[in-house]
């Protein structure tokens, strides 16, 4: 039976353009699509959305789902809604704020020890936990179109949101690939992607940035190659948390959405990726955790490469919000300790705040 949609006000986020960044980069025309200001903060709740709705509408008895924190999170807010429990299984490394944010939406944490540790351990984890599911006659709660397509279609109204901005259709996108899963939904969103044009008469490029210790896209996509590729054992080792997706989910599939567009794949160093976020937070007042941030990584070197014109309307999708990694913001935050002092009321002059201020 189909109900109404199970929803929290997801999707049609705002875009807003770069006030710091661009000018310092020699773009003229550079936005941020901010994906952090969805109900659980990231964009995942627009899979979420999708997923429960169905899940609630075939009668399934709980949600039982397998995610680095962001999935999870929105799955178990969205099970909330519903009337659903809600189980999630994480790996052991899984940022503790993100388990906070689904612990408070009343779901089940399953911390699983070596989740993520190989490409094997990965497979294997999501071949038992899809068993299980069959068991019971519903789909896992995985955001990838290998397991879980019909709900990744809610993902896509992402794509026509970039392209019909009000700043008019983008030259180019930057997004970061985990699984890669979210570059295949904007590729799938774009009306006639292949053909669309920007302000230029070009088409809108698609670029996915990866962090370089989880290349599984760019490296085969530079090399020509028509597939992605699983890593092997020892090979992934990035701390970009979301986007240490060693096997090949959707990566082949975004690797096809990348090229068909014409864009190109960037690999980052999670050093970049930190700096991009410190970049965001203070000369943008934007909080964005690391893998949300990896888009700006990916489109600053790309820049400084000289790849980007300077006339280029480029649009970075900026995915979750800082709040959801706890080591992250601490890492930021440590750049401006607290002051020592505690003071009266009576110590704060204007040549206090002068002082401090130099």
């Amino acid at each position: 039976m189909d109900g109404d949609p199970i929803s929290l006000g997801e999707g049609n986020t705002p875009v807003i353009r770069s006030r710091w960044l661009g000018p310092h980069l020699g773009l003229r025309n550079l936005w941020f699509k901010l994906e952090q200001v969805n109900p659980t903060g990231s964009y995942k709740d627009r899979f979420a959305a999708r997923f429960v709705t169905r899940h609630h509408d075939h009668g399934h008895p709980f949600v039982l789902a397998t995610s680095s924190g962001n999935t999870g999170a929105s799955l178990a807010a969205y099970s909330a809604a519903a009337g659903l429990p809600c189980i999630v299984c994480v790996p052991v490394e899984a940022p503790e704020a993100k388990l906070v944010q689904i612990r408070a939406y009343g779901a089940r944490i399953v911390r699983v020890r070596g989740m993520l540790d190989t490409p094997v351990a990965v497979r294997i984890l999501i071949d038992r936990l899809a068993t299980v599911c069959a068991s019971f006659g519903m789909p896992l709660g995985t955001s990838a179109y290998e397991i879980a397509p019909e709900a990744m279609a809610g993902i896509e109204p992402l794509g026509a949101e970039l392209a019909d901005v009000p700043s008019g259709s983008p030259d180019r996108i930057f997004a970061p690939i985990g699984g890669g899963g979210l570059l295949t939904a904007i590729f799938r969103g774009l009306p006639n992607p292949t053909s669309l044009t920007g302000h230029a008469n070009r088409a809108i490029r698609i670029h996915g940035v990866q962090p370089s210790g989880n290349d599984t896209v760019v490296g085969p996509l530079r090399a020509g190659k028509d597939t992605a590729r699983t890593l092997g054992a020892g090979e992934a080792h990035t701390a970009i948390s979301g986007l240490g997706v060693p096997i090949d989910l959707d990566a082949t599939r975004a690797l096809h959405a990348i090229r068909s567009t014409g864009g190109d794949g960037h690999l980052v160093a999670d050093t970049s990726v930190w700096d991009a976020q410190a970049m965001l937070a203070r000369h943008e007042g934007l909080f964005i955790e690391p893998a949300g941030s990896t888009s700006v990584a990916g489109l600053i070197d790309a820049a400084r490469a000289g790849q980007i014109g300077a006339d280029d309307h480029v649009i970075c999708v900026l995915t979750g919000h800082g709040f959801k990694d706890g080591p992250a913001s601490i890492r930021l935050a440590d750049h401006h300790p607290l002051d020592p002092d505690i003071l009266d009321a009576t110590d704060l002059t204007g040549e206090y705040f002068a002082r401090i201020l130099n």
